[in-house]
């Protein structure tokens, strides 16, 4: 089966594989076809001012990512799909002097209280929310725990974010919420769903190599890799305080479906 990688980067910027020109990223990510077997070497080249270019090699064996030659640190990630297909995200350093976009955002409650909220970029909206107490100049954790990231949840409006939904629902523990999305009478899909925390760390859309039907469960393998499994799903419209659909099945899949 033919390698493909679809590279991308935080900044625009000029993208080279093996020496070569390989395309521009700016809006979509440029497509490789690159050797079953064997090293991968890659250059992310900003276009935009400040930043530093970035070198890294990934190497490949059959097709699949060997998951000890991605490079720890900040550089390279990699989502490994199925199908041959790795998504490779560049983040380049910013030169010294250029600030970086601040991850998530600070209130200070008082002089010795602050909390930091950290949106997780899910479909309903949720963020971690963490209450840090100043105490002998060091800032010490009180409390982390599962907000809404603006005034309050932005439910699923289509069957695929409704899956999808429900599943981060599930890997974050928040069982009532998932069971919400969930057609009545379908234990068996609770139970898929129970089972899917501790297991996997998150939930997308399949942007590669699937049919519609389909959702994206990734699992992080190591520093800068993930891997994706894929579980197929399907919705009735019923309506409810969740938004209109409900899940009637959620299956994981073996390879590409």
């Amino acid at each position: 089966m033919q390698p493909f990688l679809f590279i991308s980067g935080d900044v625009p910027g000029l993208i080279y594989v093996n020496g070569r020109l390989a395309g521009k990223s700016d809006a979509e990510p440029v497509c490789v076809p690159v050797s079953p077997t064997g090293a991968v070497y890659i250059e992310y080249r900003p276009m935009s001012e400040g930043y530093i270019p970035l070198a890294r090699a990934i190497a490949l064996s059959r097709g699949t990512i060997v998951p000890g030659s991605v490079p720890g640190g900040r550089g390279l990630s990699v989502v490994a799909w199925p199908g041959a297909i790795a998504e490779v995200f560049a983040q380049v350093q910013p030169l010294t002097g250029y600030e970086s976009e601040a991850p998530l955002t600070e209130i200070y409650i008082d002089e010795t209280t602050r909390q930091t909220i950290t949106p997780l970029g899910d479909v309903v909206g949720h963020a971690i929310v963490t209450t840090k107490r100043l105490a002998q100049g060091e800032w010490t954790v009180l409390s982390s725990e599962i907000m809404w990231a603006t005034d309050g949840p932005k439910w699923p409006q289509t069957p695929e974010d409704t899956a999808i939904a429900a599943a981060q629902a599930a890997i974050l523990n928040l069982r009532g919420e998932a069971r919400g999305y969930i057609a009545p009478g379908r234990a068996d899909v609770e139970r898929r769903l129970t089972e899917l925390g501790g297991t996997y760390d998150g939930c997308a859309k399949a942007t590669y190599g699937a049919s519609a039907d389909v959702v994206a469960l990734v699992k992080i393998e190591r520093e800068n890799l993930a891997g994706v499994t894929f579980a197929r799903y399907f919705c009735s419209k019923m309506g409810g305080g969740q938004g209109e659909w409900r899940l009637e099945r959620f299956d994981i899949v073996s390879g590409t479906p």
